[in-house]
């Protein structure tokens, strides 16, 4: 039996490769990536795709689908969602993803240049304690610890059109950097189809 399937436009620009890096990067993160191992996301990646030449978001309209081996049934949670709703997931999934890894790159530099003080930059974001340097290791991590307390990361002024830092969690092929995460997202978020879905 053939699947149903909705196509849900986007208002993006058909020939940005990086528009549909993005798109599918958040499908791949709802499967193998960020949210992989969280069962609540698992009706999700089975149920859409990116297509490649247009980017626009394609869906399944089944209520539900069988596994491989028949023996449990998938709800598709994006079959009571209106098109808006579906944009809206998608752009919360990205802006989400920029967050964390800009969070990530922040924190990684911060101790880095606090393990470049103890001579121990080698060992910043590992997860082993070298026994000769156990003593000021402990120091380097516990002063990362304190001043990420103290300065704690914040997204305001990063995601938007102007900041061209490289998002990995985003891309596979492409550079992607935030300012186009940011236009995916605005487009999205504020794409109106004719019937004002």
């Amino acid at each position: 039996m053939e699947k149903k399937l909705r196509i849900i436009e986007t208002g993006l620009d058909e020939r940005n490769k990086k528009y549909n890096e993005i798109l599918r990067s958040v499908i791949g993160q709802l499967s193998d990536g960020m949210w992989e191992n969280c069962n609540r996301y698992n009706g999700y990646w089975t149920y859409d795709e990116a297509t490649g030449k247009d980017n626009k978001i394609i869906v399944s309209s089944e209520p539900y689908e069988w596994n491989r081996n028949w023996t449990r049934k998938y709800i598709n949670p994006y079959h009571k969602m209106t098109d808006k709703e579906i944009r809206k997931f998608f752009a919360n999934k990205i802006k989400y993803l920029v967050k964390a890894e800009l969070k990530s790159n922040y924190e990684y530099d911060i101790a880095k240049e606090i393990f470049k003080k103890y001579s121990l930059e080698e060992y910043c974001g590992m997860h082993i304690t070298p026994l000769d340097h156990k003593e000021e290791y402990n120091k380097a991590k516990e002063e990362t610890e304190k001043y990420l307390k103290d300065n704690p990361f914040t997204i305001k002024g990063k995601f938007n059109d102007s900041n061209t830092e490289s998002l990995l969690y985003l891309s596979y092929d492409e550079d992607v950097q935030v300012k186009d995460a940011y236009e995916v997202y605005q487009s999205l978020i504020n794409y109106m189809d004719k019937k004002g879905n």
